[in-house]
This record gives structure tokens, sequence and C-alpha cells, in this order.
């Protein structure tokens, strides 16, 4: 590529980053410097009120995300209020991840050259930002967090022979400790490292008693982690700590709240986003029984098959907008990309299964979508959309290479990416102008 193009494309660049950083000038002002809770941070700046005020034990005998409030203390004890401690800590765990995502690329993903890797930087940043979730005193970000710092650890093990990985186990196991003590919807995305790693061990052919001993690392330092950050609530009560979202009929669980939903959103009798009301599904249990609704997150997947199957297609549709919205064009480009790489036999079953984010992508993308609910919030996904960039900047790595017009549409795919990102944020600024003149 020519000097100039690379000036031009440098110069999108930071258009893009311009846009992106005032996006969070804007939000510091608009959601850091509130000092009235907004959504859920209600209810979690009310839990972390009884750990300031009580102490470790009685919150997590309360139930709380263990690992949030321990974190927000710190800050708590350097002089800030109870909401704004929350806010930085969501904060200060975006940078870390941000940060870990940039020795995750260098480390392994080091053949890319530096255009791509700032093309994964930007887009994996920007989608974060876009997102916002960030700049709110919830905890939604620890799951990116721990997800990115499973796969560092996991290509570390990856890359390493013999026993010289035996520690790093250990590491994964308190991960997921600490990923289950912080929200409990991590569940849904141990089914996915499960899967992972056991590909892993079945491509590196290891025998039975090995599996069993690397998994059996995992376990106990999964159980310790758990039985170190949820004693309290265990010896008073036998369950692990968790937040929960308080609904003010007790009878009433969220599974049962989402489902009835998603029954009356088919029904037109709530719009897509809306939920009906606590009282609603109580009426509704008193009319058709205790067993006309599902009661767990598993019940809902397999309560009623055809109502799985029309709720994974609508999904599955309505994601198409927050995902180009978060990812720009590189998101369209990279699913075509896939998809032509499995017409044109380059990417086959075995290529798929030994590349462990398109296992994420596909195994979590899958676990979201057949839950059934009034709607999918795409944050629930942050955790793939953060990394789905080094998967479609590989793609498109990989199919330039092959072209003799390779440079031009190189040129052509990141000036207009870099163009999108930047000019997708003005409706933003347009709508919050007060924040910024």
């Amino acid at each position: 590529m020519d000097r100039n193009k690379r000036l031009i494309l440098n110069l999108l660049l930071w258009f893009s980053i311009l846009m992106s950083s005032l996006y969070v000038y804007v939000r510091i002002f608009k959601n850091i410097l509130n000092p009235v809770p907004s959504g859920d941070e209600g209810s979690f700046l009310k839990v972390f009120n009884i750990f300031v005020n009580s102490g470790f034990s009685e919150a997590n005998i309360y139930g709380n995300s263990t690992i949030f409030n321990c974190i927000a203390y710190l800050f708590y004890l350097l002089g800030f209020d109870s909401l704004t401690s929350l806010k930085i800590t969501s904060l200060s765990f975006a940078v870390l991840s941000i940060i870990l995502l940039c020795f995750l690329i260098e480390k392994y993903f080091n053949y890319l050259p530096r255009l791509y890797k700032n093309g994964i930087m930007l887009t994996s940043v920007n989608a974060m930002i876009v997102m916002s979730f960030i700049f709110t005193g919830i905890n939604d970000i620890f799951m990116t967090f721990f997800t990115v710092l499973f796969f560092f650890i996991f290509y570390r093990i990856k890359g390493e022979k013999g026993n010289e990985n035996a520690i790093l186990y250990l590491y994964m196991g308190f991960i997921f400790a600490l990923m289950l003590s912080t929200r409990k919807v991590s569940v849904l995305i141990f089914p996915t490292f499960a899967f992972v790693l056991g590909i892993f061990f079945y491509n590196q052919k290891l025998s039975f008693k090995l599996i069993f001993y690397k998994s059996l690392k995992i376990l106990i330092s999964f159980l310790i982690g758990l039985l170190l950050f949820n004693y309290p609530s265990l010896k008073e009560k036998g369950t692990l700590s968790f937040h929960e979202k308080k609904i003010e009929q007790e009878d009433v669980s969220w599974p049962q709240l989402q489902y009835l939903s998603a029954i009356w959103l088919e029904e037109g009798r709530v719009k897509y986003g809306e939920h009906c009301k606590p009282k609603d599904v109580v009426a509704y249990i008193s009319e058709n029984g205790n067993q006309s609704l599902p009661n767990s997150i598993l019940e809902t997947i397999t309560f009623n098959i055809p109502r799985t199957i029309r709720t994974y297609v609508r999904e599955t549709t309505y994601l198409i907008k927050p995902y180009t919205r978060l990812l720009g064009g590189i998101f369209i480009l990279g699913i075509f990309l896939f998809f032509r790489g499995i017409l044109k036999k380059e990417i086959n079953l075995q290529k798929i299964i030994n590349n462990e984010i398109v296992i994420f992508f596909i195994n979590y993308s899958l676990i979201i979508v057949l839950i059934i609910c009034s709607y999918i919030e795409p944050r629930w996904l942050m955790p793939l959309i953060f990394l789905l960039p080094i998967l479609f900047f590989s793609y498109l790595y990989s199919f330039l290479n092959k072209l003799n017009i390779g440079n031009k549409i190189e040129f052509l795919v990141f000036g207009i990416h870099f163009l999108l990102l930047g000019l997708m944020n003005i409706k933003f600024f347009i709508n919050n102008y007060q924040f910024i003149i």
C-alpha cells in the first residue's frame, strides 16, 4: 500500500478514535457524574450499602455480587461515594479488559499486520463504549473481563508443552469461581468454556487419566474459590451468594416473567423490548396452573420446542441490527467470508472446531438465543462482541492474501470501516449536544 493511502487510513483511524473519545467524554458527564442511580443501579447500590454498613458477611448472606462489591469497596475507602465507587469499578474493569485484549492480540495473533490489529482494537473498544453499560454502576463488564482472561490463559496452555502449564489449570478454575461469584448468569458461558477445553483435550490426544487430572485441578480451584467468596452464604443458607433482581411479587421468578412476556409478544399484547407485570404472571398461573410457565432458565429452552425455534429465528434476525451498529461493516463482511469459506470448502468442520473463537461465537450465541424471553439485550453478548473482531479481521486477512488486488480492497474495506464507525456515533452527539457545548 502506497504512502498516500496509508496517510488516508491513518486520518480515518484517528477520526474514528476521536469520535469514540468524544462518546466517552459525553458518557462521563451524562452517566459517571450523575448522582442519581438509574436502571439496575438502584438494586446494586442497595446491596453495596449493606456491604459498606454491615460488612462482607451480611451482604454475602443477603445476596450480592461479591467480587464487584469487594473491589468497589476499595474505591469507597479512597473517598468516593457508594454510587460513584460502583461506576468507577465498572469503568476500571472496562479499561482492564481493553489492556488484556491488547496483550492477547500482540502475543497470540502477532501474525496480523499492525493495520489489522488497530482495526480489532478500535472495533472492540468502540463496541464497548457504544454499549455504554461500562459507565454505570452494574457488574456486566466482569463477564467480558473474565472471558478475555480465560482465553489469554487458554492460549498460554495451548502454546506450552508437557507439565509446564499445570498451574494454569488452577488459575482457570479460580477464574470460573470469580465469574460465578460475580454474576449468576456465568453458568450460561461455562458450557462454551467446557466445550473449548474438551476439543483441546481431544486434539491433544490426551489419555483419560491426564484429562481427569487436569480437569480435577480446575474443579478443585473452582470449589475452593467458591467456598472462599461465598462461605457466609453457604453456612447460613446453604447456597451461593448472588445479586438477584428483586421482583415485588415474591412468588414470581424472572424466567416466568420473561416467558409470559414472550408469549404476549407473539400474541401482540406487548411490544418488542417490553415486559408484562409480575401481577400478570400471578393471574396467568392462577388461571392456567403452576406448571403453565417454566421456572428456570433451562426450562425456558425445553418447555415448548416450537416456541423455542420461533424465538431462535426471531432473535437471530433482530440481533443483526445491534451487531452491525456495534461492530460496523466488518460484522457483515466477516459473516459473508465465513459462509463463503464454507461454500468454497476453505472452512470445514475441522477448521471450525479448531478455532476457539468460532466455537465461542456459535456455542454462546446459540445458548443465548435459545433462552425464551421477550428480547435479548446486546449487553448479554458483550463477551462475544468484544472478541469477534479478532475472528472477522483474521478472515479478512486470509481472504485478501489470496487476491492480486488485495491492497486496493484492503484500503477500501478499512477506509469505509473506520469512517462508518465514526459517523455512526454522530446521532448520539446530536441527541446529547448539551454535554458537548
